[in-house]
């Protein structure tokens, strides 16, 4: 599975209602040092199912949406905005790379 691929089943969901179909994103926020809370954002909604290509364009949209994810320059994997050290570093690299302690 590529990162991609994890992100958009880990952190982008499909729901359906009777208003029709959501989008939603996962927000990641933190409320303790230890403890990430997840929330989900509508981002998108259809009367209509999707097609395939069109649920997949508005994925690829939210991914590269800097309100919702990030991309890190050290080891070049897409995150959710909650789990980026700041806009150029995931938390993983800052605490294996920088020394940052969480």
């Amino acid at each position: 599975m590529t990162n991609r691929e994890d992100l958009i089943q880990s952190y982008l969901r499909m729901s359906e209602s009777s208003a029709g179909y959501r989008l939603e994103v996962c927000m990641i926020v933190w409320n303790g040092p230890h403890q990430p809370q997840a929330s989900w954002r509508l981002i998108h909604t259809w009367i209509n199912k999707p097609s395939a290509e069109e649920l997949g364009r508005f994925q690829q949209k939210a991914l590269a949406d800097r309100a919702y994810f990030g991309l890190c320059t050290m080891c070049a994997r897409g995150m959710p905005h909650g789990h980026m050290h700041n806009a150029q570093v995931c938390q993983g690299c800052a605490a294996r790379h920088l020394g940052i302690v969480y």
